[in-house]
């Protein structure tokens, strides 16, 4: 990313959403993270606004009562944090907010039940992706739809290419002034890998309607082969999101020597049970193939540090477990074979 490239996201975030000259910001993501560089650090400084900024967004117990102390009225997190923040938030505390920017992930409906809640404050989803400044688009105050991330900054197209197997959305290609100039070449020190014909690829699906709002759908790679058919996986976590609103939840792929390729479900829902969430299913319309075959129950799921699930240490315990769980059907096969012996003899 070049300085041209984040000064225009913030000119474009500037001429998408008015700022009024007494906001102040509150900023607890991590600055390597350029939604916490841009959105929650450069954007309010260039724009002649104040910001505070917090070195960690895991202290959630903290953050509310620095919100209220700070008189911050724009709060720039991810939906995972903000959730959190507002769990824990004491009265009044989030009452100076006027904003909520969220970005990074999804923004469930039980976030926006909880700061209408115990706010004022107008939460608008967004999306972006680190190779476009961040921000590619946003909710507007007069032109906000909840289930969508909103439509496109001004200075930026996109495109849409459709993909074998796949009918949950197009892939979404965008380009603009704040696009990278490229990855650095593996091999070539110093070069770098311009997007061809400036389109970035964004590994994204998307529908965009005809008023030009964008709903991601998933992820282009995020799909496992069932039946012959292609699931996606994010539509499996949405499906247990519905079920199960207050937990958070992580699907992942991985195949079984006795099933082939499974859906496995890690949720931080107690208890959870299967058959709750195909009874939710059956009732909801869902599709017997977006159901996992497994579903797992650990009280909080790894997180990156931009409040995303660490899908690579959720599979990680996810083999650890099924690997336990081989072992054990292999005892109790060993211990059935001997008693039958046994009583052979």
């Amino acid at each position: 990313l070049s300085q041209a490239n984040l000064i225009a996201n913030i000119a474009q975030c500037r001429a998408h959403i008015p700022f009024e000259s007494d906001l102040v910001f509150f900023n607890a993501l991590p600055l390597f993270h350029a939604f916490g560089l841009t959105g929650g650090a450069l954007l309010p400084i260039l724009s002649g606004l104040r910001t505070v900024l917090h070195p960690s967004p895991l202290d959630h117990e903290r953050i509310p009562k620095l919100i209220a102390a700070t008189g911050a009225s724009v709060l720039v997190s991810t939906d995972t944090f903000a959730h959190m923040y507002a769990r824990a938030a004491g009265p009044g505390a989030l009452s100076r907010l006027r904003f909520v920017v969220l970005g990074g992930e999804k923004v469930r409906a039980s976030t926006l039940d909880l700061y209408a809640e115990r706010s004022s404050a107008k939460v608008l989803q967004g999306y972006g992706a680190t190779e476009c400044g961040p921000v590619i688009a946003v909710n507007q105050l007069d032109a906000d739809r909840p289930d969508t991330v909103g439509r496109l900054l001004p200075g930026m197209q996109a495109r849409l290419e459709p993909l074998d197997g796949v009918t949950a959305g197009d892939a979404l290609l965008v380009r603009g002034p704040n696009v990278m100039r490229g990855y650095l070449h593996p091999k070539r020190a110093g070069a770098v890998a311009a997007p061809e014909d400036a389109w970035f690829e964004t590994g994204d699906l998307a529908q965009i309607d005809e008023g030009g709002f964008i709903k991601v759908t998933g992820r282009t790679k995020r799909f496992a082969k069932i039946g012959a058919e292609m699931v996606s996986l994010t539509a499996v976590e949405e499906n247990a999101a519905a079920c199960w609103p207050e937990a958070r939840h992580a699907a992942i792929a991985m195949r079984e020597p006795d099933a082939g390729e499974s859906i496995i479900l890690v949720t931080e829902q107690k208890d959870a049970d299967r058959a709750q969430l195909l009874a939710w299913g059956q009732a909801h319309g869902v599709s017997a193939l977006e159901a996992p075959r497994r579903v797992f129950s650990k009280r909080r799921l790894p997180l990156l540090p931009t409040g995303k699930p660490d899908l690579g240490r959720i599979s990680q315990m996810v083999e650890r477990r099924l690997e336990r769980i081989r072992r054990r059907r292999g005892q109790k096969k060993r211990a059935s074979g001997s008693r039958g012996k046994s009583r052979s003899t």
